[in-house]
């Protein structure tokens, strides 16, 4: 993600401000942030509607690697995001799929 970025900055392809943006690529699950990003991405993707493309990558499921609880809440906020916002879904893995 780090070096899409870095390749984005260097085309002029990429806006600091979420809203500016066309595409969002976004990161399967922030552990810090990931409530107020989802929130955030799924507010811009209702506001949009199509002018949004949401590129949603996923890692995971990360249930089976972790194997609490918790996790399984984790995995389920993955999916009904990519579900309900995701204009496409690229998988970390053959495995994550």
């Amino acid at each position: 993600m780090k070096a899409l970025c870095e390749y984005f900055r260097s085309s002029n392809a990429y806006v600091a401000n979420i809203q500016d943006a066309d595409i969002l690529i976004y990161n399967s699950y922030d552990f810090k942030s990931a409530i107020t990003s989802y929130r955030l991405a799924g507010q811009l993707k209702l506001q949009k509607g199509t002018r949004l493309v949401v590129v949603h990558r996923v890692d995971g499921p990360i249930a089976v690697v972790r194997g609490n609880a918790r996790s399984l809440i984790v995995d389920r906020s993955i999916c009904l995001f990519n579900q309900k916002f995701a204009d496409a879904t690229v998988n970390q893995s053959e495995w994550s799929r």
